[in-house]
């Protein structure tokens, strides 16, 4: 073998260990960027549990206050008129909405799970929406606000194929 077959093999065998190296390089920086988004995913399912845990105390004041959200009517008739700010129902009603918005936010921005939010509290979400929602207009039109509450609904959106029908067509007949 002359001079340069020999550095031709070497040069060929040099670039086969450099394409196996920057092979097995991508092959860890996948591997780490599967587990950060693990990591990630974990992270956002803790905040959603400490969230809801947190809020616990408070969010059964509220709902010692109110009807069940599964119950439409007597929702609906528990219910003051939009602009009536002054009512303390008006203010629990608001506190218990918010609740459910803040939520939807969360998940919207990646701060939340919405596959734990759905497992907590995904049929009162949607239950709360139905029967909230005459009064969630009424405040969108006083307001002259469309966006009240919209993270809200679009989270209830969401959740609502894998709830029955039953609360979608007590909704339809409004």
């Amino acid at each position: 073998m002359n001079r340069n077959d020999v550095e031709l093999v070497l040069s060929i065998g040099t670039f086969v260990v450099t394409v196996v190296g920057l092979g097995g390089l991508y092959a860890q920086i996948r591997s780490a960027a599967r587990s950060q988004a693990r990591d990630h995913d974990r992270q956002r399912k803790q905040a959603t549990l400490d969230t809801f845990v947190g809020s616990s105390a408070e969010r059964h004041a509220i709902l010692q206050q109110l009807p069940n959200d599964r119950d439409v009517e007597a929702v609906r008739a528990f219910c003051p008129a939009p602009d009536a700010v002054d009512d303390p129902r008006f203010q629990v009603i608001v506190a218990h909405l918010n609740y459910f918005e803040n939520l939807a936010v969360g998940a919207e921005h990646d701060i939340y799970c919405p596959k734990v939010i759905d497992s907590l509290v995904g049929g009162r979400l949607v239950a709360a929406w139905v029967a909230y929602e005459p009064f969630i207009q009424g405040r969108r039109k006083l307001l002259g606000a469309s966006s009240v509450w919209t993270g809200f609904e679009t989270l209830a959106g969401q959740l609502m194929p894998a709830r029955s029908g039953e609360l979608w067509s007590q909704r339809s007949q409004d």
